[in-house]
């Protein structure tokens, strides 16, 4: 009873990720055919009203797992003070992760280009086509507000939680949903770096054991590999950027992360009257 019990629980783990890709392939499948009847040219209107499309994608994933969230786990989650997530100093962490780990990313994709030039290639190419690389007003309120608020409750939310249920312990639960989280971006390039930036939310949502941690966290990585890179591509433009660049780039990174990783660690702790990870309360 017990073995088919625990299997239960592990086959829970990927049903989010499955929901949510679900949803995605069912909006596309719904809008298509909407658009075969009223649009003559179907993929090109499509394309052409991706981040609108993407929008009320992310919209309805946000109200879903919104509502799970709420009747699994946010009835019974006892409340952390807002001050405790959001002081001045603990912002100023989170934004030098943001910013630190923006270096690092884009040190990661300097060497993918060199290494799997075809694959940085064809992920360029569908970010342009998607219309994601525009910084509208459709594609900031997606790319810093929905998709933060939406992936953090699927995955540092309910499969984090899921996760603690299954395999008892912290890092195990931590590596499934990150992992879980970098197979959501559907190709190789994003994916291996949202296992990273993963990794990290489930650590910060556990540190601070509160799922807005997670939510501003990756707000503003968002912003800074938006806003931010927009403004660094102007100062230093791809065919300028150098060894020296990169360097110093490397160098920004490791002394913002390690530091803000050292700082939580010492002075953040799970709360004295914390639930076991196996019981499934929330984070």
């Amino acid at each position: 009873m017990k073995f088919w019990k625990k299997t239960g629980q592990i086959l829970l783990c990927p049903v989010p990720l499955l929901l949510m890709l679900a949803l995605q392939v069912l909006s596309v499948v719904v809008g298509l055919i909407y658009l075969a009847i009223v649009a003559p040219s179907t993929y090109n209107y499509f394309m052409a009203h991706y981040s609108l499309v993407l929008l009320a994608v992310q919209s309805l994933t946000l109200a879903v797992f919104g509502v799970w969230y709420f009747l699994a786990y946010g009835r019974h989650q006892s409340r952390v003070p807002l001050a405790k997530v959001f002081s001045l100093k603990d912002v100023g962490v989170y934004v030098l992760l943001g910013m630190g780990g923006y270096f690092l990313v884009s040190i990661y994709m300097a060497l993918a280009s060199l290494a799997a030039p075809d694959l940085i290639e064809s992920y360029q190419k569908m970010i342009e086509e998607s219309g994601l690389s525009e910084l509208s007003l459709l594609s900031t309120i997606s790319t810093l507000i929905l998709a933060p608020l939406s992936e953090e409750l699927i995955f540092r939310g309910i499969t984090m939680n899921l996760a603690k249920k299954a395999f008892r312990y912290f890092w195990v639960a931590n590596f499934v949903q990150a992992l879980f989280f970098g197979i959501a971006h559907m190709n190789w390039i994003q994916g291996t770096y949202a296992f990273a930036l993963g990794l990290l939310l489930g650590y910060l949502c556990h540190k601070y054991n509160s799922l807005y941690a997670g939510m501003l966290m990756h707000f503003l990585f968002n912003f800074f590999g938006t806003y931010f890179a927009t403004f660094l591509d102007h100062l230093f433009p791809e065919e300028s950027a150098s060894l020296l660049v990169y360097g110093i780039f490397l160098l920004i990174g490791i002394v913002t992360v390690i530091p803000c990783l050292i700082f939580i660690q010492k002075t953040k702790g799970a709360p004295k009257k914390e639930a076991p990870y196996w019981t499934g309360e929330p984070l």
